[in-house]
C-alpha cells in the first residue's frame, strides 16, 4: 500500500471540539483511502499570532507533501475582511498558483454571524473563481447550515462546487477512563456553557430576549428547582476552552451553596488529543449531554447520547435542523427558556432508549455521506497519483 505523506492544518490546540473533529476524521481517512497515510500538522493559530505566513515559504512546504487537508472548523466565515478572500482560508491566488499539491478545504463552516459585506462576498467569488477552475482543489463545507449559507450569500452557481460533509466530531473517538468528577449510581446530567462571543449569544435585542446575566440567573433557579426535586440529580460541567470557565464560575456561584458543593462538579480544562480522548469519554458516562457548543452537540449525538442543544448561536439551530432533529433543542436566549428545558430533560431520562436508537441511525446515514466523500477523494488521488 502506497503511503501518503498529508499535511493538515487546522486548530490543533485550545478547543476540544477541534481536536475531536480532527480525530474523527483521520479515523475515516485512514480506513476508506486505499493508501497508508503519515500526518503531519501545522497549528492555524500560528498565523493568527503572525508566527507563519501564507508565502512562498508556505507553497513550498505543501509541495513537499503528497496531500495537503485545510481544516475542519469555521474557517469560511466571510467577515476577516484584512485577508485576500475575507474568510480565514487567507492563501491568495499567486501562492494557489505555486501550490501542486492535492489540496482538499475539509468540511469547514461557512457561518455569517459576523457579519457579511457586498465586498467580502465579491473577494470571495473572485477567490473561488481560481479554486474552482483547478481540479487539485476541492470544496466541501459541514452539515451546520453552511451549505444554504453559500446558496445564499454566493449563488447556486457557486455553492454547487462545494461537497457536503458531515463534521468529523461525529465520529470521534474516546479513551475509556476514570472520571473522579463523575459519581456513580447518580443521574448525571453533561452541560457545557459557552463563555465567548456572549454578545452575539445574547444580542438582548427583541421584547423576549434575555442578557446572559438572565440566562445564568434562570438556568441556576431551574437547577436549585430540579435538585430540590430529585436528590439523584449530578450536574457535571465541560469547558472546552478558557472562556467556559468564567460563565462556568458564574453559574455555579448563583446555585445553593449545599448544591454547589454537593451536587456539582467540573471537568478539567485540557486540550489536545489525549485531552478530548478523555472528556468525551466523560461525556459517555453522563444521561444527558447538554449546551450551545456545536462540538459537544455532534460528539454527544456521535456518541449515541442523548442531548439538547441550547440555541443561542445560529450554528446549532441549523445543526439540528439539518439532522432532523428540532425538537432535542431550544432556545435559550428568550424568556421562558427554562420551563421547556426542564420539560424536555425529564421527557429526556425517560425515553433515553428511544433517543439513542434516533441518533444511531442518524449518525449510520452521516458515515454513508462521508465514505462517499472519502470515494471521490481516493479516486482524485488515484488520478492524481497514476
Amino acid at each position: 500500500m502506497k503511503t501518503l505523506r498529508v499535511l493538515q492544518l487546522a486548530s490543533f490546540e485550545g478547543n476540544l471540539g477541534d481536536n475531536a473533529n480532527i480525530t474523527g476524521t483521520r479515523k475515516l481517512l485512514q480506513a476508506n483511502l486505499k493508501y497508508n497515510l503519515e500526518f503531519e500538522n501545522i497549528e492555524i493559530r500560528e498565523f493568527f499570532w503572525g508566527e507563519r505566513a501564507y508565502d512562498d515559504d508556505f507553497a513550498e512546504l505543501v509541495n513537499s507533501y503528497d496531500l495537503f487537508i485545510f481544516g475542519g472548523g469555521n474557517f469560511f466565515e466571510l467577515w476577516v475582511d484584512h485577508s485576500c478572500n475575507n474568510t480565514s482560508v487567507d492563501i491568495d491566488i499567486p501562492i494557489l498558483e505555486k501550490i501542486k499539491t492535492p489540496t482538499i478545504f475539509y468540511s469547514l463552516g461557512m457561518d455569517p454571524a459576523m457579519g457579511v459585506t457586498d465586498n467580502g462576498i465579491n473577494k470571495f467569488k473572485k477567490w473561488l473563481d481560481y479554486v474552482i477552475a483547478n481540479d487539485r482543489f476541492v470544496l466541501s463545507l459541514r452539515n451546520d447550515g453552511s451549505y444554504e449559507t453559500a446558496e445564499k450569500y454566493l449563488g447556486l452557481e457557486y455553492a454547487k462546487h462545494f461537497h457536503k460533509v458531515p463534521d468529523g466530531g461525529f465520529f470521534t473517538t474516546t479513551t475509556n477512563s476514570n472520571h473522579i468528577e463523575i459519581p456513580e449510581k447518580s443521574t448525571v446530567l453533561g452541560l457545557n456553557l459557552a463563555g465567548d462571543m456572549l454578545d452575539v449569544r445574547f444580542p438582548n435585542n427583541t421584547p423576549s430576549s434575555i442578557s446572559s446575566t438572565q440566562f445564568l440567573n434562570t438556568l441556576s433557579s431551574m437547577f436549585n428547582d430540579l435538585f430540590d426535586e430529585d436528590k439523584n440529580i449530578h450536574l457535571v460541567l465541560f469547558p472546552h476552552i478558557y472562556k467556559d470557565l468564567d460563565i462556568i464560575y458564574q453559574f455555579i456561584s448563583k446555585l445553593k451553596d449545599k448544591y454547589a458543593r454537593q451536587r456539582v462538579t467540573v471537568a478539567p480544562y485540557v486540550h489536545g488529543f489525549n485531552a478530548q480522548g478523555y472528556i468525551f469519554d466523560a461525556y459517555t458516562k453522563c444521561d444527558i449531554i447538554m449546551g450551545n457548543r456545536f462540538h459537544t452537540n455532534v460528539c454527544a449525538i456521535g456518541l449515541n447520547i442523548p442531548s439538547i442543544g441550547f440555541i443561542n448561536y445560529r450554528q446549532i439551530e441549523c445543526l439540528y435542523k439539518e439532522l432532523q432533529f428540532e425538537d432535542r433543542a431550544i432556545f435559550v436566549n428568550v424568556k421562558g427558556f427554562d420551563k421547556k428545558l426542564l420539560s424536555l430533560v425529564k421527557e429526556t431520562l425517560n425515553n433515553k432508549a428511544s433517543i439513542k436508537k434516533r441518533y444511531n441511525m442518524k449518525v449510520h446515514t452521516l458515515l454513508e455521506t462521508t465514505e462517499r466523500f472519502h470515494k471521490f477523494i481516493n479516486d482524485l488521488l488515484n488520478n492524481y497519483y497514476a
